[in-house]
């Protein structure tokens, strides 16, 4: 085998004295071991396969070049990971040299993404050694699907000395954000609360202080501490398993949420928790064990509060006797299980004190700062959230893993070590019953009570408890329209009062922001020179519906050019000015004293410009929920909640009390007057890339936060973010505010309901011109018209103040992110900047307390209100639409439009005259933040898809069960892919985050053909379609009204008495011609096909000949010396015959399956040898004329051999005629407008 022929297979490159070996196919290049059984085995595979003589004479050359090793038995995931490699290699010139930043070993040519890999990496290789890294370029070297990266020549650690340099090193780190810690405190009026739940009487005579100190978790035995770590995973696993068996086991769910023993109609278990709610359960079991350890070694003289049964003990002391750093997964959750089973399967017969779960309840009621009783109000009740909830988590996986042994035969139970008589379940549901039974609710026969009975009617005290306690009330308004505030020491506010202090807040902000950007003492942030760099709000470009990993409106193509200019201006200025340069270098060195004096500077920013956005964004937002904006979207994250739009910064939240228990979220918007705004877009695109460069310069650790209020810019803690906390973000800041600005103390729960006593006053029942004070003279009837009716307003203003009873009166979700909701929220915030003063381009405008900059442009914000109601109407979107440059909404897609808002299924008859693939498109632009689903049947098909709608610039995710899938507005999935676990479990994680709007079945029309043996996904989808989305549609090429019922029937449309509406396109067109030949395939090809074919081959056009079978494939292939496209063939042979016919045109043989992965525009004849029946011969003809050019189609078969419909279109006088009659409904003859058929050519002349 000479060289060229090998390089054809394999590329061999020696490096380090052994040679590498790599497939040369283009798509693959995977290194293969270098061994003649792992050259066997890569070259066997289905897209690299290789004949037998060609794999021996490579093994042979290999072998005469010293290239192969003796088979050693290492699989080659093993082997790829054992070679050492020193020091960084020379590229290999056919891999693809990665330019993004990878983290190297300094003391090898390892190289990770991840920077927590590289810590298992010095512990094996470089014991001893201190872990230092270097930013390195690297190739990845590949075996199936693990990949090793090495480091490449040209890796240097070297930072030059100028700042734009430092920035320029690091503009593109990869975004990684883990989840948020963080909490509420609440202070509360004592109340005789004590005395119901039998605390004070249980602990009566024990030192409180030592009581306290029981369930202190910092006394924990580290055999009990990794229990409770453990614990936490077992609870994270039946999350994710219950999101997949969410959707079609709705029982199991009921049964999960059943408290008692009699209840009929149940709400589903609610498995969605939040990360920070399950820490916060976590933590309150942690108490609860604590105190068990203590009372399982209890030493002191008196008795303990209560005592461990038996079970218990034994329990307890599995867990500490276990091995936690050697046992497995299963050792861990049969001690996890059984503890945290037999400390809840308590029967109580005297009193509820006796179990420890609910002595621990007690002890927690023991404030340990100050030894005293806790009220009802300072009382964590999540205690008795978290019981029920982990409880139910741990029964759950015990049930689960006790089926799963049963199903495995296991002789050893994995799910528990206490069991003498092992019981037989079911499925998980009876195992789930029968654990829940006696345990979470009692029969009313039965004589005992449990401790989660207990905790179930406690919860039920303790609300009745706070919900009594009433609370006078907190503002009332005076005569002269002043608000007074009676829980604030009588102190006053009016709306003069009040748009002095959010005017403040933002020039305190725009203050601080100066200092950051380098500015003067006195300056604002209207730099010329920055105003130059940083377009107006107006002309900044955003995408509400891009979900892509690390997009933000930074990303956005219209806005890169000044977003990467803008993120070089402060390194600029430090390399333009020499004082700068000198105070922030050292020599060649970044200046650590100045670097941390930005870094104070910024967080000070940070809390003046949260005290900024609570004022003026409308109504306010909650403490937490203002916490985790998030200006860029993440992997833990999540979608970001930070956009622009309509020239101004758009918050976007699902923050009210309901959120996690209502069937539908509802985004709730706030919009931030144009002065902030800018603030915050210059803080992000000047400030923070500057930020981020400066913690890099003294750390090679962290990713870069996607957090506005980051504690710091870069996060090194690999489990948890740090945000700015809430005291020091928002309170404390907000405080000082309002002394400085009104001369008294205001919290923020105070100006809470402050700002929702002016917006029920002022903005549920006024007009635009009313708040303005623009009285319209010329008002015959006096009555004021306001733009948007009062419940509308009130709609947006209670969402925005988080009121659960009103936002539950609210419809689809996908209102509030496009279309009227939207524009309703921007309305309201409008109103709310036009109340105080607040739209002016500049803080200050007219209030006189404030010294004036630039007044407010009355008149522009009148004018474009005015404009809102008429932006909200369908007529003026698909307006929008049909100018845009890449929508072109033709006459049938403006019907599909009408027939989808109009019918919840809808049959879309597409034809041929483009692509079935694209026909949905417009409707995913008309769902901006939804979320489209589109079953198709091929990977061929959903590629294609993809293409077409991201060149339109909708994000499009083909789902694929064995990698990480991230929301999209377009998800694309195969029927079969539909019946697997993961697809539900991604299905439910994508309705958490988008409304799933639509779900388009494309080629449905193959239904009809579909049978048990053969495409049997098509006819169970029904279900499958329904667990996804109400509103459908059916894309279909060709649909005959004769087989119409028959289609319906196959699909199960007339379900529940509903018939979906049909729409249709013409099928027949006029530039085909329909022929037919008398003669039969398999004898031999008649001489006018091989003069059709040989004159479409000399003009270049493309022309498909279809037949039934691969023996008359191969005898056309060889007669006409055209390329083949058949089943049978190898896919490398497939993939060089189509490359062939797509590259040079003319002629191609296939057969009649793989027809349908062939879609072009410009096909002009198809030759169909034969036809399976009526319906097949139509598909095949469809591909034909589809660019609108004159095209034929031909039918050869022997007469004598056909029938029924196919018969009658053979001997019809007009071909044209009779496949209308079949296709449309409607005989329609040629005429001197259409390319007549063989019939009629003679006659029209």
């Amino acid at each position: 085998m000479d060289e060229q022929e090998l390089r054809s297979i394999v590329y061999l490159e020696w490096r380090l004295g052994r040679a590498f070996l790599f497939c040369a196919r283009e798509a693959c290049k995977f290194l293969i071991r270098g061994t003649s059984q792992g050259v066997k085995c890569h070259l066997r595979q289905l897209h690299c396969r290789r004949t037998s003589d060609e794999i021996g004479r490579l093994i042979k050359a290999l072998d005469d070049r010293g290239a192969l090793e003796p088979d050693n038995g290492n699989i080659s995931i093993i082997w790829l990971h054992n070679f050492k490699v020193s020091e960084p290699i020379e590229p290999f010139p056919f891999l693809h040299t990665i330019i993004d930043e990878h983290y190297g070993c300094v003391y090898c040519a390892h190289a990770v993404k991840p920077v927590n890999k590289m810590k298992d990496h010095y512990k094996q290789e470089h014991p001893g050694q201190e872990i230092t890294l270097r930013y390195c370029k690297v190739q990845s070297l590949q075996v199936g699907r693990r990949f090793r990266y090495l480091q490449v020549k040209g890796t240097t650690p070297v930072v030059r000395a100028t700042a734009t340099s430092l920035l320029a090193r690091h503009a593109n780190d990869e975004q990684h954000v883990d989840n948020v810690v963080s909490a509420v405190s609440h202070n509360r009026e004592p109340n005789n609360w004590l005395e119901r739940m039998g605390f004070s009487v249980h602990l009566e005579g024990y030192d409180l202080g030592l009581v306290a100190s029981l369930a202190d978790p910092l006394n924990n035995s580290p055999e009990l501490s990794s229990a409770v770590s453990h614990l936490r995973a077992v609870c994270l696993r039946a999350a994710n398993r219950l999101a997949a068996d969410a959707i079609s086991n709705e029982t199991l769910l009921k049964q999960l949420n059943r408290r008692n023993s009699s209840d009929t109609t149940l709400q589903t278990f609610n498995w969605r928790i939040q990360n920070q709610t399950m820490v916060k359960y976590i933590n309150s079991w942690n108490h609860i064990l604590s105190y068990t350890e203590r009372i399982y070694s209890w030493s002191h003289p008196s008795e303990p509060p209560c005592q461990l049964t038996e079970n218990q003990r034994v329990a307890f002391a599995n867990v500490v006797s276990l091995d936690w750093e050697g046992a497995s997964d299963e050792e861990k959750d049969a001690v996890v299980f059984d503890l945290i089973w037999h400390i809840s399967n308590h029967r109580l017969r005297r009193s509820p004190f006796e179990s420890v779960l609910v002595s621990a309840c007690a002890v927690l009621a023991v404030d340990p700062r100050n030894h005293s009783w806790r009220t009802s109000f300072s009382y964590n009740s999540t205690h008795f959230s978290a019981i029920i909830k982990i409880l139910l988590f741990v029964i759950y996986m015990r049930g689960a893993t006790a089926v799963d042994d049963q199903d495995r035969d296991k002789s050893k139970p994995s799910w528990t070590n206490m069991e003498t008589r092992i019981p037989r379940f079911v499925d998980d549901l009876d195992a789930i019953t029968k654990s829940m039974d006696g345990v979470v609710y009692v029969r009313n026969a039965d004589s005992h009570t449990t401790p989660v009975t207990w905790t179930t009617r406690a919860q039920l005290i303790s609300k009745d408890a706070r919900m009594g306690n009433a609370r006078p009330p907190v503002v009332e308004w005076e005569s002269d329209g002043h608000l007074r505030l009676i829980a604030g020491g009588g102190m006053t506010t009016s709306r003069r009062s009040l748009s002095k202090l959010m005017l403040t807040a933002t020039l305190d902000a725009e203050e601080s922001l100066c200092t950051l950007l380098f500015q003067l003492p006195g300056a604002d942030a209207a730099d010329p020179a920055l105003d130059a760099l940083v377009p107006d709000l107006s002309r900044i470009r955003d995408d509400r519906s891009n979900l892509t990993l690390g997009y933000s409106f930074l990303r956005h193509p219209a806005n890169r050019s000044w977003a990467s200019d803008a993120s070089t201006y402060l390194t600029s200025k430090i390399d333009a000015h020499t004082d700068l340069h000198r105070h922030w270098f050292i020599g060649n060195a970044v200046n650590a004293d100045a670097a941390k004096t930005y870094e104070s500077q910024r967080k000070k920013f940070m809390s003046k410009l949260a005290v900024a956005i609570h004022l003026n964004a409308g109504q306010p937002s909650r403490r937490t929920e203002q916490q985790i904006l998030r200006w860029q979207n993440s992997l833990h994250g999540g979608m970001r909640n930070i956009f622009v739009c309509n020239g101004r910064v758009g918050l976007r939240s699902i923050w009210y009390k309901r959120r996690w228990t209502a069937k539908n979220e509802v985004p709730i918007w706030r919009f931030l007057p144009p002065s902030l705004s800018r603030l915050v877009v210059l803080y992000l695109s000047v400030v923070l890339p500057f930020s981020k460069c400066l913690h890099r310069s003294f750390s090679n650790k962290g990713n870069p936060s996607c957090f506005l209020y980051a504690n710091n810019v870069m996060h090194s803690d690999t489990k948890e973010k740090k945000l700015i906390d809430e005291d020091s973000l928002l309170s404390r800041p907000f405080s000082g505010l309002c002394r400085r600005t009104l001369d008294s103390k205001l919290t923020v729960a105070q100006y809470r309901h402050v700002a929702i006593a002016y917006a029920r006053r002022f903005m549920h029942n006024q007009s635009i011109e009313v708040i303005l004070g623009l009285d319209l003279a010329d008002d015959d009837d006096g009555d004021q018209q306001p733009s948007t009716t009062e419940r509308d307003r009130a709609e947006v203003t209670h969402a925005q103040a988080a009121h659960s009873a009103q936002i539950a009166d609210m419809v689809y979700a996908v209102e509030f992110d496009s279309g009227e909701k939207f524009n309703k929220f921007l309305e309201a915030s409008l109103y709310w900047h036009a109340l105080f003063d607040l739209s002016s381009d500049r803080p200050g405008g007219d209030n006189p307390d404030v010294a004036p900059k630039v007044r407010l442009g009355i008149d522009e914000r009148v004018s474009r209100l005015s404009l809102l109601p008429d932006l909200a109407t369908e007529k003026t979107l698909r307006r929008i639409l049909s100018r845009a440059d890449d929508v072109r909404l033709r006459q049938r897609r403006t019907r599909l439009f009408d027939a989808v808002e109009k019918h919840r299924k809808v049959v879309y008859v597409i034809g041929n005259e483009a692509s079935a693939s694209v026909a949905f498109d417009p409707l995913s632009y008309l769902h901006v933040g939804g979320c489209t689903v589109i079953i198709q049947l091929t990977k061929i098909s959903q590629e294609r898809t993809r293409a077409r709608l991201t060149a339109q610039g909708l994000s499009t995710l083909i789902w694929d069960s064995r990698s990480a899938s991230t929301p999209a507005a377009v998800v694309l999935v195969t029927p079969d892919d539909t019946r697997k676990r993961e697809w539900r479990g991604f299905l439910h994680r994508q309705r958490a985050h988008l409304c799933v709007d639509l779900v388009v079945l494309d080629e449905a029309h193959e239904a009809l053909l579909a049978r048990r043996e053969w495409r049997s996904r098509f006819l169970d989808l029904a279900v499958e379609m329904d667990a996804i989305c109400a509103q459908q549609v059916f894309v279909v090429g060709i649909l005959p009204p004769s087989l119409q019922s028959e289609f319906f029937s196959r699909l199960n449309l007339r379900n529940k008495g509903e018939t979906p509406y049909i729409l249709r396109s013409q099928i027949v067109k006029d530039n085909i011609r329909y022929e037919y030949i008398d003669a039969d395939p398999a004898v031999g090809i008649p001489p006018v096909v091989y003069d059709m074919t040989s004159r479409a081959a000399r003009e270049r056009r493309r022309a498909i000949v279809v037949s039934l079978s691969h023996d008359v494939c191969d005898a056309v292939c060889t007669t006409l010396d055209v390329p083949k496209y058949s089943q049978q063939m190898p896919p490398l042979e497939q993939e060089r015959s189509f490359s062939q016919w797509r590259a040079e045109r003319g002629v191609l043989s296939a057969t009649v399956p793989l027809t349908d992965h062939i879609d072009y525009q410009d096909v002009s004849l198809i030759i169909c040898l034969g036809a399976f029946d009526y319906l097949s011969l139509c598909q095949q003809f469809a591909w034909a004329g589809k660019d609108g050019q004159l095209a034929v189609v031909v039918l050869v078969a022997n007469l004598s051999q056909l029938s029924g419909e196919v018969r009658a279109f053979a001997t019809s006088r007009c071909n044209r005629e009779a496949i209308s009659l079949y296709l449309d409904g409607k005989p329609q003859t040629c005429g001197l407008h259409q390319n007549p058929c063989q019939g009629c050519s003679s006659i029209i002349g």
